[in-house]
């Protein structure tokens, strides 16, 4: 009977080796669902990981659709690299973008950019364009908070396309044959 209370001992000791012990795990998310990668293993959000395990986002650009992504911009302890040893509670932050296009007749203002949602951006065209004898004269842009100005302020919410709009010109030249006193030159749409 003075071997049971030793192999008791023995016993708890061995089972507390595979045991966590209690504040040995840290819990790490984010505001979208994404899961983790930890110790190589994908893990679903939240997690409750090992203290001091390797963390790694899954995604550091991930497509919501082919005009909205999420893009991975640090950790909330102010790391900002994408993988991270888990020494306390720990969230990854994500930034929402969305796609703009800058649509034209006039090629060098085609464009497209990722926005964050919800930022201002400023578009900017020239009064004129001179290319291959036609000159591109600005009208508008199709949206924006001062669509008839050359510099247009836009709040970008959701995915755009935006269309800087021209009017096209055509220089012409009259010449009259000799004795007829008609000349001129000007440009037309």
């Amino acid at each position: 009977m003075k071997n049971i209370p030793t192999l008791s001992l023995i016993m708890l000791s061995a089972l507390l080796l595979f045991v966590p012990v209690l504040g040995q795990e840290v819990e790490v998310s984010n505001s979208y669902g994404l899961p983790f990668v930890v110790e190589g293993r994908v893990v679903n959000n939240p997690a409750k990981v090992s203290r001091d395990s390797t963390v790694c986002v899954a995604y550091q650009v991930y497509y919501i659709t082919a005009e909205r992504r999420l893009v991975f911009t640090g950790w909330t302890n102010g790391e900002s690299a994408p993988c991270i040893k888990a020494e306390e509670p720990v969230g990854a932050r994500y930034r929402e973008e969305v796609l703009v296009v800058v649509d034209s007749t006039v090629e060098e203002l085609r464009t497209s950019l990722w926005v964050g949602k919800g930022e201002r951006i400023t578009l900017n065209a020239e009064k004129q364009y001179l290319k291959d004898g036609y000159r591109y004269v600005f009208q508008r842009w199709s949206r924006g908070e001062q669509p008839f100005n050359i510099s247009n302020t836009l709040v970008v919410t959701d995915p755009a396309v935006v269309e800087a709009v021209f009017k096209i010109e055509v220089r012409l030249e009259a010449l009259s044959a000799v004795g007829v006193k008609v000349n001129g030159s000007g440009w037309y749409g």
